[in-house]
């Protein structure tokens, strides 16, 4: 699996800026990523991106036929004993359009990915998600993410397109999103230090943890009654 140059260490650089940071260590703000794609799933598993990523939807293929309750006398199943390499894919397990990726971002956004428990559909104030939309960066490249960098730009989030260097239909492309006003910024597909996009995003991840700090900081000075003072009485 091929990827564009800095990648993927750039992932675990971020994470290491962030998270060793003096002014951040306190408040144990940590930097996670995710992967929403229209491609398969596995392919992102098997890659050199998995050990720095924190959950993937992506969409998955079934190779045993999926018992029917209907008919259990006609069921007939592929042997699960066989070599994997022989397996057959049966079904589509599930797939990631525009809409899915949207829903994920629900779900990031509410926890929903992190405690199946709680239903990505019901109500849940602002205060209660566990990552807030103004503390997400959306960074793709096809018009699949339309909806997503809609989503993240109405509620306060960051969103950052990136091309493949010197293809000057996918730069338009980008471009276009920028005049529609669905993305704050865009640069190449470069991940390597220096980099326009690698400034960009390290940057902007620093603003959003200070943001944190600042409002963890408000928070606890409002929480702190005044001391007790000296009540004197002179003649």
């Amino acid at each position: 699996m091929a990827f564009y140059p800095g990648m993927p260490e750039f992932l675990g650089e971020t994470k290491r800026i962030i998270e060793e940071d003096e002014r951040f260590k306190p408040y144990s703000i940590k930097v996670e990523h995710y992967i929403v794609s229209t491609g398969l799933a596995d392919m992102i598993r098997g890659s050199k991106v998995m050990p720095f990523v924190d959950g993937i939807w992506g969409c998955e293929f079934i190779e045993d036929v999926v018992k029917s309750n209907l008919d259990v006398k006609e069921y007939v199943k592929k042997d699960r004993n066989a070599p994997k390499e022989e397996r057959v894919i049966t079904q589509i397990g599930y797939a990631v359009d525009n809409t899915s990726k949207t829903r994920a971002i629900f779900e990031i956004n509410k926890g929903a990915n992190k405690k199946p428990a709680i239903d990505v559909n019901s109500f849940m104030p602002h205060d209660n998600r566990r990552v807030p939309f103004d503390q997400m960066i959306y960074v793709a490249d096809g018009p699949s993410d339309v909806p997503a960098f809609s989503i993240l730009r109405q509620h306060g989030g960051s969103t950052f397109a990136v091309y493949p260097k010197g293809k000057l239909k996918e730069f338009k492309q980008v471009d276009q999103l920028r005049k529609d006003g669905r993305i704050d910024m865009y640069g190449e597909a470069d991940y390597t230090p220096h980099s326009t996009t690698y400034m960009w995003l390290i940057n902007r991840m620093q603003e959003i943890a200070e943001t944190i700090v600042q409002r963890k900081e408000a928070a606890i000075h409002q929480s702190v009654s005044n001391p007790p003072t000296h009540i004197s009485s002179e003649n």
